[in-house]
């Protein structure tokens, strides 16, 4: 069995990270969307993207009331959606423009985006001691301080602890 390092263990804690998301799934035009803030909180938030069809016109426009993001795309004269107003670029700028979130799209950004149904930002979590950690993954302290040095453990190990904590391995710094 392979071991692992953690990396992301130091100063007795392990960092906060904010909540994120990947929509869209589309060559140039994937938006991952983070919660501004690091922490659990951010996992409350949804993001759903809505056809302006058929308001002729409509402008690409991204609103939040409460945890809820809406992203409308934008139209032509014909009411139908407008690629050029709906690009990875231009909608991540929209919902970049939110307080409560930053966006980036994938690649060059050309690619179109489509109506996405409601997604939950998700990975997020606050910061937590070595007790809380291993309390939570069900593990100890004394193997958390182990990785904390630089020792390894059995990946089945560090699965626990990402899944304890709702996190990838990447997360939590890891190296095999």
């Amino acid at each position: 069995m392979r071991g692992f390092r953690a990396d992301n263990l130091a100063s007795n804690r392990v960092t906060a990270q904010a909540a994120s998301k990947a929509l869209n799934a589309v060559a140039n035009a994937t938006i991952t969307v983070t919660a501004a803030t690091a922490g659990s909180a951010g996992n409350l938030i949804t993001v759903r993207i809505l056809t302006g069809a058929p308001t002729v016109d409509q402008a690409l426009e991204a609103a939040i009331a409460g945890n809820a993001i809406t992203v409308t795309l934008g139209t032509d004269g014909a009411g139908v959606l407008d690629n050029a107003k709906n690009t990875g670029t231009l909608v991540a700028a929209a919902l970049d423009a939110l307080d409560e979130v930053s966006a980036a799209t994938s690649g060059s950004g050309a690619g179109v985006v489509a109506p996405v149904a409601i997604q939950s930002l998700g990975s997020g979590h606050d910061e937590l001691t070595h007790h809380e950690l291993a309390k939570a993954s069900n593990t100890t302290v004394e193997m958390l301080v182990n990785l904390e040095r630089g020792g390894n453990c059995e990946i089945q190990e560090a699965q626990r602890i990402a899944d304890a904590l709702s996190i990838t391995l990447a997360s939590l710094g890891t190296r095999f």
